[in-house]
């Protein structure tokens, strides 16, 4: 391979990069679009349920509201897989740049007739000085997805600092305020639920702790409880509080709120009900499962 093959090839890759690091910023700007959607589709149906609470006449919408939010969730999916594969396909355009500059060294070393040598010097001085090792650096600290191992470890470094962070505001801001539980609130609740499973097929507003016109647990001021990604106006605390209130056989409750007990709900809020259904069923599993590794 000669020389100018290789500063060629060289110029080749930079050129790549460049195209490559402006892709990523419109995608990064992408998925910050992407996010924001599901983020405002999110608050949407959450205020849905909260105002409608067991409405019948506006679940339709509500469905409606739910599709939009997994809508926003699968594009905002494809926008970071997109973003991935960009930085993949970056970092085997930086390897291969180096590899080159190795070639080039290794060529370098070859030449044996000093005309020819000053020539290729001059040649690799001005690519040298149109490349930006710092920003190649920064890359590489930066790129979350480089390799799984890496991401991995990126992703676990951002994890570690949230929780330092988070440790650090809770510090200053002091025990956050106990749940309390509305007595009347419950008492009504627990009424609803009772309607409800009675017969699956005719439920018409799932009976969600905190979507009534009067909450039966006060808010959960716990960062990860707002941070979370669910479908219920109730947080897995608030749903824990409910039942140690209520005093139920959780095993009982471990059959009624099961997620396959809804499938013979009603089509058009079936998928919505299933999915409200498995969030309470993990917090009654949680419980019971306490439950019997005390008594074992």
């Amino acid at each position: 391979m000669s020389a100018q093959h290789l500063f060629d090839e060289l110029r080749s890759a930079q050129a790549r990069i460049d195209m490559l690091t402006d892709d990523i910023i419109d995608s990064n700007h992408a998925y910050t679009n992407a996010d924001l959607q599901v983020l405002d589709a999110e608050h949407e149906l959450q205020s849905l349920q909260r105002i409608n609470g067991y409405d019948v006449r506006r679940f339709t919408e509500m469905t409606k509201c739910a599709n939009k939010l997994n809508m926003f969730r699968q594009h905002r999916s494809a926008v970071q897989e997109h973003l991935l594969r960009l930085w993949r396909e970056l970092e085997a355009v930086v390897n291969s740049k180096e590899n080159l500059w190795a070639d080039i060294e290794i060529f370098e070393r070859r030449i044996r007739f000093t005309w020819e040598k000053a020539a290729f010097l001059r040649e690799k001085a001005v690519l040298a000085a149109e490349d930006d090792l710092a920003q190649e650096a920064h890359w590489r600290r930066h790129m979350f997805g480089k390799t799984r191992q890496g991401q991995d470890r990126s992703i676990a470094d951002e994890a570690r600092v949230k929780c330092e962070e988070g440790q650090s505001r809770r510090d200053a801001q002091g025990p956050l305020p106990p749940l309390t539980v509305n007595p009347a609130a419950l008492h009504e609740w627990q009424r609803y639920v009772l309607q409800c499973f009675s017969n699956y097929g005719l439920i018409d507003g799932f009976p969600d702790p905190c979507s009534g016109p009067v909450p039966v647990v006060t808010p959960c001021n716990r960062p990860r409880c707002n941070q979370e990604e669910r479908t219920l106006i109730a947080c897995s605390c608030q749903l824990r509080k409910t039942f140690e209130a209520a005093g139920v056989d959780l095993k009982k409750e471990w059959r009624r709120w099961h997620p396959d007990r809804f499938q013979v709900c009603a089509e058009q809020r079936r998928q919505l009900y299933t999915l409200m259904a498995t969030e309470v069923f993990r917090v009654v599993n949680d419980m019971r499962t306490e439950v019997l590794q005390r008594m074992g």
